[in-house]
């Protein structure tokens, strides 16, 4: 089983704890999947789960052509869940600045687990660019907003190749686009709705499957498509 690539079209909308619930959805199959944190804004899932901070990956910034699986492996923390947690970035400086060929080697190292899912936040980094390029699935969360559609667009076309999924969100204020409108926008048919729910949120933090009929349906089909 490949890999997935959950990002937002724009910040706080939701992809930790949807690709928090994904990786447990996994787990719950009797697998160990990875998750990887490539959020440079904090808040991922090595933040969620409590990765100790003594692991980062701002650690491993300067090894550049010396960087090795073994460094990779120090930064994975199991779990109660189930779920073995890759910890990200202490400073979003530290994330944005990785280049060449240290992204293409991070992700060589999240290819080679088997399943394994990446928080890529806004998805606006070369780790994030590596991942997508050897994802199998890359799931598009999007507000039902004009503003979050458009960037959500300009995400999507950076995926040539790509099998894409679109969930829509919503958020506490703002416009209300219908998933047919969203999905024009985007040029991608949004294949569900996950509502704002810190309930949700904060059963993932735990460790525990995710309710409420959008999140179920969502995770189920990400992981069905997967």
């Amino acid at each position: 089983m490949s890999g997935i690539v959950v990002m937002g079209a724009v910040g706080g909308c939701g992809t930790t704890t949807l690709a928090c619930a994904v990786a447990l959805a996994h787990a719950a199959h009797g697998q160990v999947p990875l998750i990887a944190d490539v959020d440079p804004h904090c808040g991922g899932p090595s933040d969620l789960w409590c990765v100790p901070a003594t692991r980062a990956l701002d650690d491993l910034l300067g090894l550049g052509d010396e960087l090795r699986p073994e460094h990779l492996e120090h930064l994975v923390h199991r779990h109660s869940g189930g779920v073995d947690v890759m910890a990200g970035c202490r400073s979003p400086a530290a994330a944005v600045a990785w280049a060449p060929p240290g992204p293409e080697r991070y992700a060589a190292y999240v290819s080679s687990r088997t399943p394994w899912v990446a928080d890529a936040g806004r998805a606006d980094t070369r780790l994030a660019a590596a991942l997508v390029a050897v994802a199998s699935l890359v799931v598009a969360l999007v507000p039902r907003s004009v503003h979050s559609a458009q960037r959500a667009a300009g995400l999507l076309a950076r995926t040539a190749g790509r099998n894409v999924l679109a969930v829509a969100t919503d958020l506490p204020v703002g416009e209300r686009i219908s998933d047919r409108a969203l999905g024009r926008a985007i040029g991608t048919e949004v294949i569900g709705s996950v509502p704002r729910d810190d309930r949700n949120a904060a059963r993932v933090a735990a460790g525990q499957a995710a309710r409420g009929k959008g999140i179920a349906r969502a995770v189920a089909a990400v992981v069905e498509a997967a």
